[in-house]
């Protein structure tokens, strides 16, 4: 009776702790389990209770003892089930899958959500949270980064909400969140995807408590299942006050100390080799490789915010439009843990030494994040766009994109930021971006090499993308790849193509 009734208790506990989905990740993906588990122990601890009174009654103990065991292992076994069940819902479920097929994202959204303008004020760090009320969000980072031996590597991590019209029932929050993982070496490509459904918190945006931090601060934490970026609790000065924490259009300290932080912060993920055979056997075929990341993420420099403000407009009828704010300024350091895939055969004849293939690559460089919300930039007009960010040798930093519309003509902006966090924003005519090559890739034409022009910062530059395999095999299928920037200026990068 003891272990049973201390299960319960300790079920109960979490339920009532967590029942905000405010703890820590892992207890929010065993919330479900644990009001199973609570259910179940309590009903099993009854029920011993009354086979043992009445066996005593009878003298029968041991037939009561056995039907107690059977009955828990019944019990058990639907708890089991249950976990499984939660566990499969947890990864890529089929059902939020087929909601979305091709041509950015449709079946997810509506257009019936909050419309953005330009009288919106962008708060940090409030504003790094979610806004549920708008039809399409994400959280977005980017990252070139270089090994001890300068050999390149990139990574991409993204969280995705999707505002959706109709809830299925009382667990569902009326939001679908979508995933992706990205790691690229020059010969290999690692990506995954993960969906999950809102409001049975195994996936979003929120704040946890520090555990055993030097503040009271909350923490914010960004999240599919185990995937976590998640800000860490700043560090004291010797003095013993926090080391200042840079914040854009900040409307008071007081309300900076509600709402946690960015950075710094550590970002953990996994992902799956992509492999692609072609007139091989499947006797021949390697079992996946994978790899993993741990990155710790600091900036010290203010947020930029894009247009007028972070209202940021994509078309030139200024129909569709979103809230844009990027941290172009992000010093990186961490780990890329590869795990090499290895033949069939050698599978066959060798599975004790199959983990013999991983390293750990300590990695170092620069990030790029992106935060944007909307419910005017995916409609029956939008055909894709072509996006860069770029990091220059001499510190400043270029984002510009060019939205591709049915029946308009394709709209240009940027945003110019020098090495002090200077804001230039850039209008139509201000830039130019034009296409010098395209290439044949998964059966599409895209176009991977890029003229851009800033005259009013004597900038000149050639974008060519590092590797022509860079799309993404996702539920919808981008191209987001790294980018060698050449001409009046020097630089790495990013370039993301979707509609092709």
């Amino acid at each position: 009776m003891r272990s049973q009734t201390t299960d319960t208790q300790t079920a109960l506990l979490l339920l009532r702790k967590h029942d905000d989905c405010s703890g820590s990740v892992l207890d929010q993906r065993r919330y479900a389990q644990a009001a199973m588990l609570a259910k179940i122990t309590q009903l099993s601890c009854s029920t011993e209770a009354v086979v043992n009174q009445r066996a005593a009654k009878s003298g029968i103990i041991s037939f009561a003892r056995g039907a107690f065991c059977l009955i828990c292992l019944v019990f058990y076994t639907v708890l089991y089930a249950a976990n499984a069940a939660a566990q499969q819902s947890d990864n890529n479920t089929e059902a939020t899958n087929k909601q979305a097929n091709s041509n950015l994202g449709r079946p997810l959204i509506d257009n019936t959500g909050k419309k953005v303008t330009p009288n919106y004020q962008i708060t940090l760090p409030k504003d790094h949270g979610e806004h549920p009320e708008y039809d399409i969000e994400w959280w977005y980072l980017t990252a070139n980064l270089r090994d001890e031996n300068k050999k390149a590597y990139t990574v991409q991590w993204t969280l995705f909400r999707f505002r959706t019209p109709h809830r299925a029932n009382n667990w569902d929050n009326g939001q679908v969140y979508m995933a992706h993982s990205s790691i690229h070496a020059q010969d290999k490509h690692y990506f995954s995807e993960r969906f999950a459904k809102g409001g049975v918190c195994n996936a979003g945006v929120n704040t946890v408590a520090a555990q055993n931090a030097t503040t009271n601060k909350p923490l914010l934490s960004l999240y599919m299942d185990d995937w976590l970026w998640q800000s860490t609790a700043p560090m004291k000065d010797q003095d013993g006050s926090d080391q200042p924490v840079a914040l854009s259009m900040m409307t008071s300290a007081a309300e900076a100390d509600k709402h946690p932080s960015l950075f710094p912060s550590r970002l953990s993920f996994s992902a799956v080799e992509v492999l692609k055979h072609k007139n091989v056997s499947s006797s021949e075929h390697s079992k996946p490789g994978s790899a993993s990341a741990i990155l710790n993420l600091n900036s010290d420099a203010e947020f930029i915010f894009h247009g007028n403000n972070g209202y940021s407009i994509k078309s030139g009828n200024a129909q569709h439009a979103s809230y844009y704010y990027s941290q172009p300024f992000i010093d990186v350091e961490g780990v890329i843990s590869i795990h090499n895939s290895t033949p069939a055969n050698v599978l066959k004849a060798d599975t004790e030494h199959a983990d013999t293939n991983s390293k750990d690559i300590k990695v170092s460089g620069k990030a790029w994040f992106d935060h944007e919300w909307t419910s005017q930039l995916i409609d029956d007009q939008t055909r894709g766009w072509d996006w860069f960010s770029i990091h220059l040798q001499n510190g400043d930093k270029l984002m510009a994109f060019v939205m591709r519309l049915e029946g308009q003509d394709d709209y240009m902006t940027g945003t110019y930021i020098d090495a002090q966090g200077k804001v230039k924003v850039l209008l139509p005519e201000d830039l130019s971006m034009t296409v010098l090559k395209t290439t044949h890739v998964d059966n599409k034409h895209i176009p991977t090499k890029w003229q851009i022009k800033v005259p009013s910062r004597e900038l000149d530059i050639t974008t060519e993308v590092t590797k022509n395999e860079q799309f993404n095999p996702s539920r919808f299928e981008y191209y987001e790849g790294s980018i060698d920037v050449t001409g009046s200026h020097t630089g790495v990068g990013f370039m993301e193509l979707t509609g092709y």
